[in-house]
């Protein structure tokens, strides 16, 4: 009887333990700016949002036509949002952005897309302005002491409760089926 048994379970568990993983890769799901977006306000930020958190060690690139990197000032990955920052407004260029993140699962996944500013010229001195209240701004979000809310703690997916809730009714139902079978 536990002959018969013992391929069942381990067929349960193997086909669950191997669609285990597939549920914590995160994908892009949203992007500002948005792929072939043309922006025509002065940018000093690109932020792209993921279906699952993302760990540190993500990264954003932007490129210009050039092929030259931009430069940016500050990389903040929160939950499930990476936002690079730039010193300055980005100029009138066409821009690829080159993201890599790393999943929950600790799975990579990379991806590109592209975007072109055509804002109108910025004065010097508003421009000067908006870098010193987001600096004072960033300043105090820094000062702030980091305390875990609701939404960055995390626990199981769903789809990974169902698989392993799943495996258990295979397993537990294969092994009463075996057992009250001979009875």
């Amino acid at each position: 009887m536990m002959k018969r048994f013992m391929p069942v379970a381990a067929a349960a568990i193997v086909t669950t333990t191997m669609s285990l993983p597939a549920f914590a890769h995160s994908e892009l799901t949203d992007s500002n700016p948005t792929d072939g977006q043309v922006v025509k306000k002065a940018l000093d930020e690109v932020s792209i949002t993921f279906s699952g958190k993302i760990e540190k060690g993500s990264d954003i690139t932007v490129i210009d036509s050039k092929g030259k990197e931009v430069e940016s000032n500050d990389l903040t990955i929160h939950n499930t949002e990476m936002t690079a920052s730039f010193d300055k407004p980005l100029a009138n260029d066409d821009y690829q952005v080159d993201w890599n993140v790393l999943s929950a699962d600790g799975h990579p996944v990379e991806g590109t897309y592209s975007f072109s500013v055509n804002a109108k010229e910025v004065k010097e001195e508003k421009a000067a302005e908006t870098t010193t209240e987001e600096k004072v701004e960033t300043k105090e979000k820094e000062e702030k002491p980091a305390t875990p809310t609701e939404e960055e703690v995390t626990g199981p997916s769903v789809g990974m409760l169902a698989a392993v809730f799943g495996g258990l009714v295979v397993v537990i139902g294969g092994g009463l089926f075996f057992l009250l079978r001979k009875k």
